[in-house]
């Protein structure tokens, strides 16, 4: 019912054109050629291939990131640092946060197993450095659930900077709940960053408070008033959904 283009030298959902296939019934192959062409240049396609086009997938349970760093061969194997799900939103599937998995153990050892697959054969091909695996939990349940793999991201990105951030810091960090929230396509009112952590500065991380809290992340988004980018770390995962609640009703109010 439902397909997706991709544009592949585009960073996440920015280069996702969904499609309902009803919209192109009845037309010919020429109508639909100038259709497509008008959506594409629309979003910046330059004329370039190949685009990767595949099923929307509709009945999804989950839409995890494996976060990989992969050493050089001779430093060892790759080594899987988290499990986290994407929050996404709209018919592109917008990236706008990610929270540490609570997908059954399972489930996790499933992505993990494949991903360090993947991860391997590239190293043996050269690659090094960090890299991140998407994929998609499709199914009714997580007992018969499909699992895709969607995309590889061979670079830091919205997920892997917090979450190294975390790891570096704070002991045990597997024991800790971390929540991600970037949401960058608000209109808001330029701020310095000074008056954001004035107007926060209860709810932000101090190790004398027990290691919990939000950090600030993308300081210039506050200041030209384009959303909001931080973390919220808590022993709890209750705990890490209400600190970033309250941080959003602070920064968008």
């Amino acid at each position: 019912r439902r397909l997706v283009i991709k544009i592949p030298d585009s960073a996440g959902s920015a280069g996702n054109l969904t499609l309902d296939t009803a919209m192109f019934r009845g037309q010919g192959s020429t109508s639909v050629r100038l259709h497509l062409l008008d959506m594409l240049t629309a979003m910046g396609w330059q004329g370039t291939f190949p685009l990767k086009i595949e099923i929307w997938e509709e009945q999804i349970l989950s839409s995890p990131s494996v976060q990989i760093w992969i050493p050089d061969r001779q430093h060892g194997l790759p080594i899987i640092e988290g499990v986290y799900e994407q929050i996404v939103e709209g018919v592109a599937g917008k990236f706008s946060g990610a929270i540490k998995s609570s997908m059954p153990a399972s489930m996790k050892h499933r992505l993990a197993k494949q991903a360090m697959s993947l991860a391997f054969l590239f190293q043996q091909l050269g690659y090094f450095g960090r890299c991140s695996m998407d994929a998609l939990v499709t199914g009714s349940d997580y007992g018969t659930a499909d699992l895709h793999w969607i995309e590889c991201n061979g670079r830091w990105g919205g997920v892997s900077v917090p979450m190294t951030l975390v790891n570096r810091r704070l002991p045990k960090p597997h024991d800790w709940h971390v929540m991600i929230v970037q949401r960058l396509n608000l209109d808001l009112p330029p701020r310095p960053i000074e008056t954001v952590i004035d107007c926060v500065g209860d709810l932000l991380f101090q190790k004398r408070l027990g290691n919990e809290g939000t950090i600030l992340l993308t300081p210039t988004c506050y200041e030209r008033g384009a959303g909001v980018h931080f973390l919220a770390v808590a022993r709890t995962l209750d705990k890490a959904r209400k600190l970033s609640r309250e941080m959003m009703l602070r920064l968008t109010e």
